[in-house]
C-alpha cells in the first residue's frame, strides 16, 4: 500500500520528505523513481544511483537540497557487410555510442557537470548473431559509465575534516570511497565545481 501511495504521488516537496524519510530501500527507490518521473527525465538505474548520493546525509547535512539533471543521448554508426554469393541480403549492423550527461546544481550554481560516453565504434566492428534486431539491423550498444567516485569527490572536496570523517563511515560505497580518497594528506584547495562535456580527441576512426 505504501509503495502505491508513492507511486501516485505528485507533489516534489512531498516526495522530497519521503526521500529523506524513508528507511526502507524498497520505498527510496520507488521515491527515487517517481521522483524521476515526474522531473520528465530518463527512467535509468544510473539516475537513480547519482541521486541515491545526493540523499548521502553529510552531503545534505552541508548543501541541503541538491537537484540533478540527467540526461542520456545516442549516436550512431550503420555497418553493411559486403553481399556473400548466394545471399539474397546483406548483413546489417549499428552501433549505439551512448552519452550521459550528468548537472549537480545547487539552487541556480552548478556543482557538477560532466558528459560520459560509450567507447566509439570501431572500423570491423563486430555483432552477435544473436543481438537484437531493430529496423533490419543487429544492434549493438555501447554503454556509458558513470563515475560515481569522482561525482563524491566533486561534492565532499570542500567538507571540513568532521564531515570527511562521517562521509567515509557512510552507508554509500561511492561516497565512502570518495571520502577515504580525500583523506587529509591530499586534499587541494581546487573548487568542487567541475564542468566538462567529456569530449575525446578523435583519432580519426
Amino acid at each position: 500500500m505504501r509503495l502505491q501511495a508513492i507511486r501516485g504521488l505528485s507533489d516534489p516537496e512531498v516526495l522530497r520528505h519521503v526521500l529523506e524519510a524513508a528507511a526502507d530501500p524498497d520505498l527510496l527507490k520507488a521515491a527515487l523513481d517517481r521522483t524521476v518521473e515526474i522531473e520528465g527525465q530518463v527512467a535509468d538505474p544510473r539516475n537513480v544511483e547519482v541521486r541515491r548520493i545526493l540523499l548521502d546525509p553529510v552531503i545534505v547535512k552541508h548543501y541541503g537540497r541538491l537537484d540533478l539533471d540527467c540526461r542520456i543521448s545516442t549516436d550512431e554508426r550503420r555497418y553493411i557487410k559486403e553481399r556473400d554469393e548466394g545471399k539474397e541480403q546483406p548483413a546489417k549492423g549499428k552501433v549505439l555510442m551512448e552519452s550521459v550527461g550528468l548537472a549537480i546544481r545547487e539552487g541556480d550554481e552548478v556543482l557538477f557537470r560532466k558528459t560520459y560516453r560509450g567507447n566509439k565504434a570501431r572500423r570491423a566492428e563486430p555483432f552477435n548473431p544473436g543481438a537484437p534486431v531493430q529496423g533490419g539491423y543487429l544492434v549493438k550498444v555501447n554503454r556509458a559509465d558513470i563515475d560515481y567516485v569522482e561525482i563524491g569527490e566533486a561534492l565532499l572536496r570542500p567538507l571540513d575534516g568532521d564531515l570527511l570523517k562521517s562521509a567515509a563511515a557512510s552507508e554509500n560505497k561511492y561516497v565512502r570511497a570518495a571520502a577515504i580518497a580525500l583523506s587529509d594528506s591530499w586534499r587541494t584547495s581546487v573548487p568542487a565545481k567541475i564542468e566538462s562535456d567529456g569530449e575525446e580527441e578523435d583519432d580519426g576512426d
